[in-house]
Order: C-alpha cells, then sequence, then structure tokens
C-alpha cells in the first residue's frame, strides 16, 4: 500500500468524524451552559484520551463521562468525549447508546446519520437501517433551511441508502467542487463516496475491536 494512499485514508477518517459528529463547541450553542463540574469531568476525560488512549487510561476516561452525565444529563460533549473514547476503545454498543440520547439532545442530521450507521454496524437497527436513511434524507430535503454545509451528509445518507438519485447528486456535487478547483476536497470526495467501502464507512462511526 503506497503512503498516497495511506495519507488518503488518514485525511478521510479525520474527515468523516468532523462531519458526522460536528465540533462539540458549535453544538453546545444550543444547548444551557453545563454544570461546572460536568465540564470539568469531560475535560480530564479528554486529557487522558489525548495523553494516554489506551488499557486503564482508557476506562478512567470513560468512567469520567459516565460521571459527567450524571451530573449534567443534558451536556452534549460528555456524549460527544463518550462516543469519541468509545469508538478508541471499538465498544460499538456503546456508541450506539451514546449517540441515542445526542439525538435526543440534538436532532442534527449528521448525528440522526451516524445513529442510523452504528445501529448498522451493530445489527442494532432491526433490519430497518434502509428505511433509517431514507427518513433522513426526507427530512432534509424538506427543510428548506438546511444549509450547504449539509450536502455531504444527504449525499452519504442517498449512498447508504441505496437511493437512485445518489449518483446525479454526487456528480453535481463533484462538478460543484470542479469550479471551486479544490483538488484536496474533490479526492476526498471521490474516495468517500465512490471507493471507501460501506463496510469502512460503518466502522469510521462504530470500530469494533478484536
Amino acid at each position: 500500500m503506497t503512503s498516497t494512499i495511506l495519507f488518503r485514508r488518514l485525511l478521510i477518517q479525520v474527515f468523516i468524524i468532523a462531519f458526522l459528529l460536528g465540533c462539540s463547541a458549535d453544538q453546545d450553542k444550543d444547548v444551557d451552559q453545563p454544570n461546572k463540574n460536568a465540564a470539568a469531568l469531560v475535560k480530564e476525560a479528554q486529557q487522558l484520551m489525548v495523553e494516554h488512549g489506551q488499557g486503564e487510561e482508557l476506562e478512567k476516561a470513560l468512567k469520567l463521562t459516565e460521571r459527567a452525565t450524571k451530573v449534567d444529563p443534558d451536556y452534549v460533549s460528555a456524549y460527544i468525549a463518550r462516543i469519541n473514547i468509545l469508538k478508541r476503545m471499538g465498544k460499538a454498543e456503546g456508541i450506539v447508546k451514546a449517540t441515542e440520547r445526542l439525538v435526543e439532545l440534538q436532532p442534527h442530521p449528521e448525528n440522526r446519520l451516524s445513529l442510523c450507521m452504528a445501529q448498522e454496524a451493530t445489527g442494532k437497527s432491526d433490519g430497518k437501517n434502509l428505511e433509517c436513511y431514507r427518513q433522513l434524507i426526507e427530512n432534509i430535503e424538506i427543510d428548506s433551511d438546511t444549509p450547504d454545509g449539509r450536502r455531504e451528509t444527504y449525499l452519504l445518507a442517498l449512498r447508504l441508502a441505496g437511493d437512485e438519485a445518489f449518483e446525479d447528486e454526487l456528480n453535481a456535487y463533484l462538478k460543484s467542487l470542479d469550479s471551486d478547483d479544490d483538488d484536496m476536497a474533490r479526492e476526498l470526495a471521490k474516495f468517500k463516496f465512490i471507493e471507501k467501502s460501506r463496510e469502512d464507512l460503518l466502522r469510521e462511526v462504530a470500530p469494533v475491536s478484536h
């Protein structure tokens, strides 16, 4: 495997996680200021994940986020941190539960897509994963206020739903990138929407440790 392919895969992993979960700072704008104790617990958990990122320290970080959600059950950043730690640990089922709560607090398209994907990855969709994607697509289409920045969420939902509109929408999106002369964005889009397998996309959201 060439260094170019490895670099592209690393970029796409960062890209997918960023656009699916979004920035915790942006999401917290929609909710009340968190309890200071909960915020401190989440900060400590994030530091443990960054500085150590494995073994007992990850378990400790996970417990800190659990404490934070009990102190402030509506603190969005606590669930985002918890999801990221669970990803590092490969605990896919825990990701589903945390994402369900995140969607309850903030039913943004990005969060809802993450939930659809996590449920499919863990077999928790009861065979209704296509319905989950299609409902999300419908909601995005009828939401006239949906910003252009969510176009990639829409495209990914179309791809995973096997929607016949996917190819035309993707071509239009790639054409818009051509007009912007954005080579990197175009390569990332092609990799994610064309080259990356369904299984790899799902693993980005809900990886399973072996």
